[in-house]
């Protein structure tokens, strides 16, 4: 297992910039080669890079599980095209997202067992959604905000969220994902835990400004020891 701290594009939001499963890991083109490898070794993915609607923000466009991608309806046929590909390579289901709330990783958040999404994703797209992720899905916002997907960062061995996300909507978490929830923050105090953290079982990637007490909420949190 490896955490390690890497500003992307000179950000610490690398949450931002990187979407992730167990199996694979997107990240748009711009870095170093040794960033990428970095990453990919942290990760234990394979890599892929691609941008969605020419933007290198792909953590907040795409979601995705082992089970499946979604992505923005901002990709272009190309982009699009590209994805399935790496989709039918990885043995994932593929779709876009063809909603008003169209940001695909700032509404949902997710693990391989079950997730959340923003509760103005119309049904048919969140059953579309429960399909091609092969999970269950509850439209719910947390403290009044309804773009989920910012709000935490879930794995299949842990979760870390906003520190004003309460007792019971913790609960609610665990008993729809089945990990452990905890609150914390990274960057440096920052509370979007989705925009500046990306996990799996296997390691994690966070900008440099988090302090040694945020390292130590993710590793707990996430189980990366």
């Amino acid at each position: 297992m490896s955490f390690i701290q890497r500003d992307l594009f000179n950000s610490p939001y690398s949450g931002v910039f990187c979407a992730t499963s167990e199996r694979l890991t997107l990240l748009p083109p711009g870095l170093l080669k040794e960033e990428y490898e970095d990453i990919g070794k942290a990760l234990d993915t394979e890599i892929e890079i691609i941008t969605i609607g020419g933007s290198r923000v792909i953590g907040s466009l795409i979601c995705l599980n082992d089970n499946g991608i979604v992505c923005s309806n901002i990709a272009n046929e190309r982009e699009r095209e590209k994805l399935e590909e790496i989709a039918k390579k990885n043995k994932m289901n593929f779709m876009i997202l063809e909603d008003r709330k169209n940001a695909a990783g700032n509404n949902l958040l997710v693990n391989n067992n079950a997730g959340f999404c923003n509760p103005q994703i119309t049904i048919k797209n969140m059953k579309d959604i429960e399909e091609t992720l092969k999970i269950e899905i509850i439209p719910k916002d947390f403290i009044e905000i309804e773009t989920v997907g910012i709000l935490g960062c879930f794995s299949p061995s842990g979760a870390l969220v906003h520190p004003d996300i309460d007792e019971e909507d913790k609960n609610i978490m665990k008993e729809t994902i089945g990990t452990e929830i905890k609150n914390g923050t990274v960057a440096f105090g920052m509370p979007l835990i989705g925009a500046g953290l990306v996990c799996n079982s296997k390691g994690g990637v966070c900008g440099t400004n988090s302090t040694g007490i945020e390292l130590g909420q993710v590793e707990e949190s996430m189980h990366l020891y």
